[in-house]
């Protein structure tokens, strides 16, 4: 039977605020990507400056997105890539004046989305566990300012008697993070669920003569992994994608590394085809 792993969140403003940003996918939902960046010198609404890319469908028409600004005393950037798979989200600003901003309205804000829907298929029924990894790195520098970067992962499984499970991070020191947020599911025969995943950062008031940057381009990638309840890699599994184009692209060492062992050798891997 299947069951659900409760998965700890670590954070519970974090994840709120992401929940509260994106849209809420249904059971089962078409593949999306989207990427937002936006900045707002004056602080008060609406941002000055605004860039959003969305992507939507069965297959995608595009694989990657990314939207980008740079504005003499601040820059954002924001990538979501469904065939490596990975986000990228990074923002500066620079305030040579008087203090900027409030805790209200963000000065700078950049974010990127992959959401994605999987079927398993194996030759018989048995208990195995599937876990979905979200691998985060970056570097803060926002002393002086109120600046914080932030990451989601949701598993959704289609079935009505299971709950979605979520984990999260929330970022707002100096210095670099190195994070891997985990959800994880035991079924028991064939599966369907959905991942939806974010990364975030927001930067809101900044002290005078004062610089702030949030780099977590080096990246947030997300990986999945079927073993049987042993730890065993489940060969027999055969995992699909919706849109048949999730983890495709080869990607560089080191990234490479875990991403093609957790999600090619790990699984009996096979595209979608239509």
């Amino acid at each position: 039977m299947d069951q659900e792993i409760p998965i700890p969140t670590r954070s519970r403003t974090g994840w709120m605020l992401l929940l509260a940003l994106a849209p809420v996918a249904s059971a089962h939902a078409v593949a999306v990507l989207e990427v937002r960046g936006s900045a707002d010198p004056d602080a008060s609404l609406p941002f000055d400056f605004s860039d959003v890319d969305t992507e939507v469908g069965d297959p995608l028409t595009r694989t990657s997105i990314s939207v980008s600004r740079s504005g003499g005393t601040f820059s954002y950037f924001a990538l979501a890539d469904i065939s490596t798979p990975k986000m990228q989200i990074a923002g500066t600003w620079h305030n040579p004046g008087g203090a900027l901003g409030n805790f209200e309205t963000p000065l700078l804000a950049a974010s990127a989305r992959i959401g994605e829907s999987f079927s398993i298929d194996v030759p018989t029924p048995m208990d195995y566990r599937v876990t979905a990894t979200l691998s985060v790195t970056g570097l803060l520098d926002v002393d002086g300012t109120n600046g914080v970067a932030q990451a989601l992962l949701i598993m959704d499984p289609t079935s009505p008697d299971l709950l979605s499970v979520s984990d999260s991070g929330t970022y707002a020191t100096n210095g670099a993070v190195a994070d891997t947020l985990t959800t994880s599911f035991v079924f028991g025969d064939d599966a369907a669920f959905d991942i939806r995943t974010e990364i975030f950062l927001s930067m809101r008031n900044i002290a005078s003569e004062t610089s702030m940057s949030i780099d977590f381009s080096n990246t947030a990638i997300l990986s999945i992994v079927i073993e049987s309840l042993g730890g065993e890699p489940l060969t027999e599994a055969v995992l699909e994608s919706g849109s048949g184009q999730f983890g495709v692209a080869p990607v560089p060492v080191p990234a490479a590394l875990p991403l093609l062992a957790s999600a090619l050798g790990l699984l009996g891997w096979r595209a979608r085809r239509r």
